[in-house]
């Protein structure tokens, strides 16, 4: 399990025994918790959310076995596909479910699912700041590496005419097939032999990254082993920009993240 991921689980346990140990703010209710891994694949998605549901492996619809255990929500993934996958399920039974990562909510997507709930502030008002971050420093050409999904595509639409409009011109428009979707290595070598060629022979050093954590990990392993090979180190010197819909486990120099903003949680009145 990657460390940073595994910190969510961490915070998620911590928070549950906290409210738990503290009578003033459940009083006469303990909180439970299940983790399940989805494996960043759609049919393991389903499965552990009807495993979720159900508890049991032989998935006998509208059955619950345990009436001591009552699941009152869920909580998403990181990456905005899966979440809709899980509410696919859980919106048949009106099961709130909640995500904490950014992402480009799709209008015709979240009408679907009522029980859906985003926690994070919509990820729209991000793109100002990316605008004004390539004006402040005078970077006037950038690529742009985008996801090849539904939340990429609305991307491409509201930021390709913001940089147009501000002077700043688009040297490629890269989208990159999900790791999920890559099933042969020959596919995933030519796939990092391309970015690579974009990277060292483009005019641009200015990189614009728009995905889910865990194909720009993949896409960014890769890369980092081809620099170390490379003793002219073709990634020295070029500026990563990461959107808040990444959240990056990795740090280097170059690598600057927009996040969403958070306030200070303040301390509850039944809890002084």
């Amino acid at each position: 399990m990657v460390t940073k991921f595994y910190q969510h689980t961490l915070s998620m346990i911590f928070a549950v025994k906290e409210i738990n140990k503290n009578p003033k703010i459940l009083p006469n209710l303990t909180l439970g918790l299940n983790i399940y891994d989805t494996y960043n694949r759609v049919q393991m998605t389903c499965h552990s959310t009807l495993n979720l549901l159900f508890k049991s492996h032989h998935f006998f619809l509208n059955y619950e076995c345990d009436t001591n255990k009552k699941l009152i929500a869920v909580i998403g993934a990181l990456a905005s596909e899966t979440s809709f996958d899980m509410a696919k399920i859980l919106s048949i039974y009106k099961i709130p479910q909640l995500t904490y990562a950014s992402f480009a909510q799709a209008k015709n997507e979240m009408r679907k699912f009522n029980s859906l709930y985003q926690m994070v502030s919509n990820e729209v008002y991000m793109y100002d700041g990316i605008i004004s971050l390539l004006k402040h420093f005078g970077w006037t050409w950038v690529g742009l590496f985008v996801a090849n999904d539904d939340s990429g595509e609305q991307f491409l639409q509201r930021i390709e005419p913001l940089l147009s409009e501000n002077g700043i011109c688009l040297d490629f428009t890269e989208q990159i097939k999900n790791r999920g979707h890559i099933v042969l290595e020959d596919e995933a070598n030519l796939m990092i032999d391309h970015i690579n060629h974009l990277i060292n022979y483009r005019k641009s050093r200015v990189f614009v990254l728009y995905g889910d954590t865990f194909l720009f990990t993949y896409m960014w392993y890769h890369l980092r082993i081809g620099a170390q090979r490379d003793q002219n180190n073709p990634m020295m010197g070029k500026v990563w920009i990461l959107t808040a819909r990444i959240e990056f486990i990795l740090t280097a120099n170059d690598i600057l993240i927009f996040l969403s903003h958070l306030n200070p949680i303040a301390e509850c009145n039944f809890l002084r």
